[in-house]
């Protein structure tokens, strides 16, 4: 199995009918999308020991959006924040390999969550794995 199609592509911000600000063309007042609109959208994220991972999760899980993370290790920040819906223990990204083994078991697991990549390794590591 691939990494495309154990996750969903994410989508542009165009196509969530946003802007990179997060405001909404949508018809709400103010413009602004409502948390339940994105109701049932899910994200995983790896590096949850990376600084700007616990970010996206509290930022991600207030606007209503499930967050799992991806951890090598039981205690770090973004695992146990309180935006995060889910956890998983996985091998650190440098053992690439035994890495992607466990997010694609992860992904087959629960399908239709979107991947997103939180540093630059996760991103290189992603990559050659995806076929646009």
């Amino acid at each position: 199995m691939s990494v495309k199609s154990a996750f969903r592509k994410p989508l542009s911000c165009s196509a969530m009918g946003r802007t990179a600000a997060g405001i909404s063309s949508g018809s709400r007042a103010g413009g602004m999308e409502s948390a339940s609109s994105r109701k049932g959208q899910s994200v995983i994220l790896a590096s949850g020991t990376a600084g700007g991972t616990i970010a996206a999760v509290r930022n991600l899980a207030a606007s209503g959006i499930d967050v799992g993370v991806i951890s090598s290790s039981y205690l770090c920040a973004a695992a146990w924040s309180r935006g995060a819906t889910s956890s998983y223990l996985a091998p650190a990204e440098s053992e690439n390999r035994r890495f992607l083994e466990r997010l694609l078991a992860i992904g087959e697991a629960n399908p239709g969550q979107i991947l997103l990549p939180t540093s630059d390794k996760t991103a290189w590591l992603y990559t050659p794995m995806l076929s646009c």
